[in-house]
């Protein structure tokens, strides 16, 4: 394999194309007891759901194997820097290294290997995004095998061509200038976790108890605590004109002229513009539900954290469509803005309220159908206020934006950045 390498990719000077084999040292699997792991044990036992998409462990919602249990284990105990990756299920290849700052003992299940290499041919951190590279996950996807349960064998390093320094020094400069812009982003994900807490929590205590300081008098109601001057209705009671859901034409893959929105136009932070599908153009019956701005849509059927997500539309995409699974609410404007509305129905009352009366015999999709959503419950300051909680809010939205496109703009520099570090073709200095 590495010969073959080695005839189609230019080698750097002091660089070197081995199988992963020979730079591996150890490659094993863990176990767990019958019954499975759970949550009161001792030793901290790490499982697929651990490892994420983006090469970060999750350290907390760990389960537990008992201290006699994780004493008895063959192998599959952890070092820190060690290397794992997911070897079965349906993100088979995951990976991210483990870094022992939290636990004094760990382990791991039956569906992860742990790697680690020979010390003096190959770093821990340079393993890991050498397997972590969009090279070395393709090389994964090629090595899985098997159809009832298809996964990884510990043999997919022997097929797995690596190209590397031969100096330990320079893998580790490398695996250095990685990992600080993992730090970074790690960071920058900590700040847009506290923004949205702290969005949702001053939210919540805008949408219920309006302005700071600018009112002495509150009323308990079947929402909680709101200001006296407050109306509770419910969203029939606002409604300018009828629920209506919408309809969904054939759609095939080839373009057709005409959009419609997905159940993705919809989301926990509100309308995505990007939700869109392509809907053919000769369909007449799409005319009747061509959207307007200002147009609240909900969704009916959705997995249960999901259904009842709301968003407004602004006009984006242009002459769009709604399809049969979202509803749309047109809302009296005189008394509630459809922003406040869609705040309203995104709060965590409302995420309970849709997640609690939602039905369906599905594990996986649940419905809500109009009179479900016509019977939700709004507090309804006077127009002027509303506009000055949701001027808030957009503020907010608009620091959360910002935070994510730093944060995608650093992830989108990591790649570029591996693309050329881990090829060689930018050497870095000793």
């Amino acid at each position: 394999m590495a010969n073959i390498m080695k005839s189609k990719t230019r080698i750097p000077k002091a660089w070197q194309v081995n199988d992963l084999k020979e730079l591996i040292d150890k490659i094993e699997s863990g176990s767990r007891p019958k019954g499975g792991a759970n949550s009161i044990g001792a030793i901290p036992s790490f499982g697929g759901e651990n490892i994420g998409m983006d090469g970060t462990i999750n350290y907390e919602n760990v389960r537990k194997v008992s201290r006699a249990f994780y004493l008895s284990m063959p192998k599959g105990h952890l070092k820190s820097g060690d290397v794992l990756i997911n070897k079965d299920g349906a993100n088979t290849g995951k990976v991210g290294l483990y870094r022992n700052d939290i636990f004094k003992e760990a382990c791991i299940n039956e569906h992860i290997f742990l790697l680690r290499g020979e010390r003096n041919k190959i770093t821990q951190e340079f393993l890991y995004y050498l397997i972590f590279s969009s090279d070395g996950q393709k090389i994964i996807r090629k090595n899985i095998s098997g159809s009832a349960q298809p996964g990884l064998k510990t043999d997919f390093i022997k097929n797995f061509p690596a190209l590397l320094p031969m100096s330990i020094k320079e893998q580790k400069r490398i695996a250095d200038i990685l990992i600080s812009i993992d730090s970074v982003i790690e960071k920058t994900q900590t700040i847009i976790n506290q923004t949205q807490t702290l969005k949702k929590g001053l939210m919540q205590e805008l949408f219920t108890h309006g302005i700071p300081g600018r009112h002495k008098k509150f009323k308990k109601t079947e929402i909680g605590m709101i200001p006296s001057d407050w109306e509770l209705a419910k969203l029939k009671n606002v409604l300018a004109v009828p629920i209506r859901n919408g309809y969904s034409p054939y759609c095939p893959e080839c373009d057709q002229g005409r959009v419609i929105l997905s159940l993705n136009a919809v989301t926990h932070e509100g309308f995505n513009s990007k939700g869109f599908k392509l809907a053919p153009y000769d369909d007449p019956k799409l005319s009747e539900y061509i959207l307007k701005h200002g147009d609240l849509l909900v969704s009916r059927s959705n997995t249960r954290d999901r259904v009842g997500l709301a968003g407004v539309y602004e006009g984006d995409p242009a002459e769009c469509a709604y399809p049969d699974l979202l509803m749309r609410v047109c809302v009296n404007n005189k008394t509630v803005s459809p922003f406040w509305a869609e705040q309203c129905l995104l709060s965590g009352f409302g995420r309970k309220y849709f997640e609690r009366n939602a039905r369906g015999t599905s594990a996986s999709m649940v419905k809500i159908n109009r009179k479900i959503l016509e019977d939700f419950l709004l507090g309804i300051p006077d127009r002027e206020e509303q506009q000055k909680i949701l001027n808030i809010s957009k503020n907010m939205q608009k620091i959360f934006e910002i935070e994510k496109s730093q944060q995608e703009h650093l992830i989108f520099l990591k790649s570029a950045l591996m693309q050329v570090l881990l090829s060689g073709k930018v050497r870095v200095k000793i």
